[in-house]
C-alpha cells in the first residue's frame, strides 16, 4: 500500500485558471518532480501547452479544496469561488497556506494509459508551511 501526499496542480491565469487533484507525485532528482496528471483534462492540457504550473501540497485542513479539485478528468471548469488563490511572481496561481507550493517548468511527458507522465523542473519553492500534510491513500483522502 502506497501512502502519498495530495496535491493541486494549478495553470493558466489568477483570473482564468484550471486545476487538478492529484494523488501520484515524487521528487525524482534534486530539482525535478514526476507528476502524474489526467489525460485528456482542461489542467492537463493547459500545463502542457503552457509548459509551466504550480505544485501545492496541501494540508490536512485543505481536504475541501482537495475534493474540489478532484474529479473524473476535470472536464468542466472548477467552481473557483471556494479555493483560496494567490498570484506568483510568474503569474500563475497558487493555493494559499499549503504545506508548500512550487513553481515547475514541464521538461518532458509521456503518455501512459489514461495518465500523463509528467518530468518537471522545480524552479522555486514560494511557500513553506509549517502545517500538517494532507494524505492520500487507497483511492481516499487521511488526515
Amino acid at each position: 500500500m502506497f501512502l502519498n501526499g495530495v496535491g493541486v496542480v494549478l495553470c493558466g491565469t489568477q483570473e482564468d485558471f484550471f486545476g487538478m487533484s492529484i494523488a501520484w507525485l515524487t521528487k525524482v532528482e534534486k530539482e525535478h518532480v514526476l507528476v502524474s496528471l489526467p489525460r485528456g483534462a482542461l489542467g492537463t492540457q493547459k500545463a502542457l501547452v503552457d509548459k509551466r504550473f504550480t505544485l501545492n501540497l496541501l494540508a490536512e485542513s485543505q481536504i475541501e479544496i482537495a475534493r474540489q479539485f478532484g474529479g473524473s478528468k476535470q472536464k468542466k471548469l472548477v467552481d473557483k469561488s471556494h479555493a483560496v488563490i494567490v498570484n506568483t511572481e510568474w503569474g500563475i496561481p497558487a493555493i494559499r497556506d499549503c504545506c508548500s507550493t512550487y513553481l515547475c517548468k514541464v521538461a518532458s511527458a509521456q503518455e501512459l494509459n489514461e495518465q500523463m507522465l509528467v518530468i518537471a523542473k522545480i524552479f522555486a519553492c514560494i511557500d513553506k508551511g509549517k502545517s500538517t500534510p494532507l494524505t492520500y491513500k487507497q483511492s481516499d483522502f487521511f488526515v
